[in-house]
């Protein structure tokens, strides 16, 4: 409590002409300069016991690239938080009163709230499902060791005739404990989702109970994915997410929740509030019916050994390898099928599936690299995999997209290697 007490009197700010100053330590003393030009990313995030008291934590990210961010200010006042989020951001403050809020109010035209209803269905689903039904199945499996063996005894003789009905009850319980759960999980993590566009800024708010507000700067997205899960697909239903450069992920992972729940024919008018230079198209090239046995055998393969164990068991179980098998196959089908890529001029669209189909936009002057990789099957084939690379939170994210025309890849290269060239052309001229 002492030191506690000490961390927090020794913890100095202030902010004048565009630099923000940050003292602290205890023992040893820290002095930190931050300029406003630097700054990438500011959240905020407030708990229920922060907003009782109206506090908040303020966190700041430059263009370092931390997976920490570089300033982190704990129960900052509400209002001093916006005034320094506010001078950061560029907007007119009043520098004589630190808690006065930012003169350019922003229109309710700028905004896009995500309504209860949405998020209901994300929460339904959510793969997070899966995670908790897990979950909850080992803690009945072990709770059991602490009822009474009295109650144990009376429910076995209950259905001492019928064990599978037991079993399938206990099953279906805990499934849809689980899936309440994951309801409210999600709702409560994304209620009142909002998001604020203002010139080249976008400003994300979210939480129930723990309230976070991300802003990002719309130059700094270096792609858009959109993820179709297998449930939410049938549904025409999408989550976005965004890949930043430097920093400004989600604390969970790193990747920015743009729209937690989307619904497809909104995609276009969602991209042209966000961000308007970027576009979206449902007509791919697709990939060639050659590559439909490579799909085939990499979903199939790998199972081929669960049928050695089978061996092992009981012939009446047998069907169950059968029906993996088939659900694997069918899974190697759809990422064929939805396997494509499409060239708009300055951006690039690829699509492909691993579980869910993922389609992602990149603008040409942000792929950072390109590969193309072809073994001695491709080779034989007249196939190639392609690679795209862009910066992330994690220094680089990579896309890739198996089996596609040979031809097609050198169409992909050189439509990046004619901008590389274009800016040498620029550069020299200068």
């Amino acid at each position: 409590m002492i030191f506690s007490i000490l961390k927090w009197y020794f913890f100095k700010y202030s902010y004048s002409n565009g630099l923000l100053h940050i003292r602290s330590g205890v023992f040893i003393k820290k002095e930190r300069f931050i300029k406003k030009e630097r700054v990438q990313t500011i959240k905020n995030k407030a708990g229920i016991l922060l907003r009782i008291f109206g506090l908040v934590t303020l966190q700041i990210e430059t263009a370092g690239g931390y997976v920490v961010p570089e300033v982190f200010i704990e129960a900052i006042d509400k209002d001093k938080a916006e005034y320094i989020r506010s001078a950061l951001r560029g907007e007119d403050v009043d520098a004589s009163d630190s808690g006065a809020e930012p003169k350019n109010e922003l229109s309710s035209q700028n905004t896009w709230k995500v309504s209860y209803k949405r998020l209901v269905i994300a929460g339904m689903t959510s793969g997070g499902i899966g995670v908790i039904f897990s979950l909850l199945a080992v803690i009945f499996g072990q709770g059991m060791a602490f009822l009474p063996e009295r109650f144990i005894d009376s429910m076995f003789k209950t259905f001492q005739n019928t064990h599978i009905n037991l079993l399938i009850l206990l099953i279906l319980i805990v499934f849809i404990i689980s899936w309440v759960v994951s309801i409210l999980r999600f709702v409560i993590s994304y209620g009142e989702f909002t998001i604020t566009k203002t010139g080249d800024e976008i400003q994300i708010t979210r939480g129930l109970i723990e309230q976070k507000q991300l802003t990002l700067k719309n130059h700094r997205i270096q792609a858009i994915r959109i993820e179709e899960g297998l449930l939410r697909q049938p549904l025409g239903y999408a989550l976005i997410q965004v890949e930043v450069a430097g920093g400004g992920s989600e604390d969970n992972g790193f990747k920015t929740i743009l729209h937690p729940m989307l619904k497809r024919e909104e995609l276009q008018l969602f991209l042209n509030f966000v961000t308007p230079e970027r576009t979206f198209s449902t007509d791919y090239i697709r990939l060639p019916k050659k590559s439909l046995r490579r799909y085939l055998l990499r979903a199939t393969l790998p199972l081929v050994p669960l049928f050695l164990l089978f061996y092992f068991v009981p012939f009446v179980w047998i069907w169950v390898g059968f029906i993996i098998f088939f659900v694997s196959g069918y899974l190697g089908y759809l990422r064929y099928k939805d396997g494509g890529f499409k060239l708009l001029n300055q951006e690039l669209i690829l699509r492909y599936r691993i579980i869910s189909r993922t389609t992602v936009l990149i603008k040409k002057t942000q792929v950072q690299s390109m590969q193309l990789k072809t073994n001695f099957i491709q080779k034989r084939k007249n196939l190639t995999t392609v690679s795209a690379s862009v910066l992330s939170a994690l220094l680089s994210t990579t896309f890739t997209l198996k089996d596609i025309n040979h031809k097609s890849g050198k169409e992909l290269w050189l439509w990046l290697s004619k901008s590389i060239e274009d800016e040498k052309k620029q550069s020299s001229s200068v």
